[in-house]
C-alpha cells in the first residue's frame, strides 16, 4: 500500500476519533445539565466603602429575583410616603430574602397582604431588605445608609441563630480594610465610637445584637481582639 493511501486512512480514522470524541462531551454536557440542578450565584457585589462589605447589584434581574435601583428585593419605592400609608421595612438574611421563592411568596409580602385587608391603613407596605447572609450588624449598617430613607413606621428583624455571628476576619483582611473599619460605627464621618460589645456568653451575643438593631448605640465587636475563649468569641 502507497504512502498516500497509508496517510488517508490514519487521517480518516484521526477525523473519526475526534468527531466521536466531540460528540461524547457534548452528550456528557447535555446529561449532566439534565440530571444536576444547580442554583444560579446570587447577583453580590463588593461595597468597598461599606462596612457592610458586600451587598445585592442594584438593577439585577433574572427570572425569579429582580433588585431595585437601592440594592434589596423589591419594586421601586418612594423615599416620601403617601398619606394614611403603614410602611415597614424588614431586614434578615436569606429566610427574609426569600431564596428559592417567589418575591410575593415570602413572609414579608404575605404579611403585607394580610395587613392590607385586615388594617384601617389606606395603604400598607413592607419593603423587603433581606440579604442572604448578612448577620445583624450589616443589617444595621443596611437601615441606617438606605433603611431610614423611607422613613418606615415599623422595623422588623427576622432573625436566625447564626445572625449573630461575627464577620469573618479573613474577608474583612481581603478587603484591605480590616484596621480602618474595626467594626465601629463612624459617628458623624469622625469620631468612632468607644465603646466595644462584650460577648463572652452566647446570650449576651443575642442581647447586644437585638439591642444595636433595634436602635441602641452601636456597640460592634473589635475584630482585632477576637480570641477563642471555651467556644464563645471574646
Amino acid at each position: 500500500m502507497s504512502n498516500y493511501f497509508r496517510s488517508k486512512i490514519w487521517i480518516e480514522r484521526l477525523t473519526i476519533l475526534l468527531i466521536s470524541i466531540l460528540i461524547f462531551f457534548v452528550l456528557g454536557e447535555i446529561l449532566i445539565r439534565l440530571l444536576v440542578h444547580t442554583e444560579p450565584p446570587l447577583p453580590f457585589q463588593k461595597l468597598p466603602d461599606s462596612p457592610r462589605l458586600v451587598g445585592l447589584i442594584p438593577g439585577f434581574e433574572r427570572e425569579d429575583i429582580k433588585i431595585n435601583s437601592r440594592g434589596f428585593r423589591d419594586g421601586e419605592y418612594p423615599e416620601e410616603k403617601s398619606r394614611n400609608t403603614l410602611r415597614i421595612v424588614g431586614l434578615g438574611d436569606s429566610f427574609t430574602f426569600g431564596a428559592g421563592v417567589k418575591l410575593q411568596d415570602t413572609y414579608l409580602k404575605q404579611l403585607e397582604k394580610m395587613l392590607t385587608e385586615k388594617s384601617s391603613f389606606k395603604t400598607v407596605e413592607i419593603l423587603n431588605m433581606g440579604v442572604p447572609g448578612y448577620n445583624t450588624y450589616q443589617e444595621l449598617i443596611f437601615m441606617k445608609e438606605v433603611g431610614l430613607r423611607y422613613k418606615p413606621d415599623i422595623v422588623i428583624v427576622g432573625f436566625v441563630l447564626n445572625d449573630v455571628d461575627l464577620l469573618d476576619r479573613d474577608l474583612l483582611a481581603s478587603s484591605g480594610k480590616e484596621k480602618s473599619r474595626q467594626l465601629v460605627e463612624q459617628t458623624g464621618g469622625e469620631k468612632p465610637a468607644s465603646s466595644i460589645m462584650k460577648c463572652n456568653t452566647w446570650e449576651s451575643r443575642k442581647e447586644n445584637a437585638i439591642l444595636s438593631v433595634y436602635g441602641k448605640e452601636l456597640q460592634a465587636p473589635d475584630i482585632g481582639r477576637a480570641r477563642q475563649n471555651d467556644g464563645d468569641v471574646v
